[in-house]
């Protein structure tokens, strides 16, 4: 799942989408939660979508999913203008469906509601429409981001021991007489350090305990 969320950071950024875009999502067969409509202390109406979402800039493949055609209950269309801070991932060339666009969302964008949601006709049967302002989850982070903020973390842990190893040596007169075995330490941290870069998550999570034994040593 990182890995995919990576890659839509990454196609976000080169997105281009073109001027007054709006995209659509059609919901259908469920009731949007109360806590969803309702102003917050604030005075602002939405929430969080914790899952991928997936949105078009064809209101009829939206209508299509809100299920207004066929039956459905409660059929509703998300109706979203894109702006800076709601760039989606244009995955279209990714679709099986030869011609079909769609932009796609990563977990934790954030929904605002704009405005009163409103009630239209489409065939005679009703269909709400609600529109939203979205903001695209701004802690999300690429593989390689990922991968620094965790050796950035490593190196400060390994920082912190030797820090702790010198202040321990110094306030018992032996930082002189231990300084050598200090500096291998040192290299010995930074080597671990290093080494954490071609490491899985799962590998690192035992570093602490490396670190250990070479403090111990």
């Amino acid at each position: 799942m990182h890995v995919i969320i990576s890659g839509l950071c990454k196609l976000s950024r080169v997105t281009m989408p073109p001027p007054g875009l709006i995209v659509y999502r059609g919901n259908g067969g469920m009731a949007l939660p109360g806590d969803f409509l309702e102003p917050d202390e604030q005075g602002f109406a939405g929430g969080v979508e914790y899952a991928l979402m997936s949105t078009t800039p064809d209101r009829s493949v939206a209508l299509g999913y809100s299920g207004v055609e066929t039956g459905k209950d409660l059929p509703t269309i998300f109706e979203i203008e894109i702006g800076k801070a709601s760039i989606g991932a244009d995955i279209s060339f990714l679709s099986q469906f030869e011609g079909e666009r769609e932009y796609l969302y990563p977990p934790l964008t954030h929904l605002q509601i704009v405005g009163m949601p409103r009630l239209e006709t489409h065939n005679g049967q009703p269909l709400s429409i609600v529109r939203m302002q979205l903001t695209v989850n701004q802690r999300s982070k690429t593989v390689e981001q990922a991968e620094r903020s965790r050796k950035d973390s490593l190196g400060q842990l390994a920082s912190e021991l030797l820090s702790a190893v010198r202040h321990w040596a110094h306030q018992n007169g032996l930082l002189e007489r231990l300084g050598p075995h200090i500096a291998r330490m040192r290299a010995a941290l930074q080597s671990e350090v290093d080494a954490a870069e071609v490491r899985t998550v799962n590998d690192n999570s035992g570093l602490v305990t490396v670190f250990e034994r070479i403090i111990n040593t």
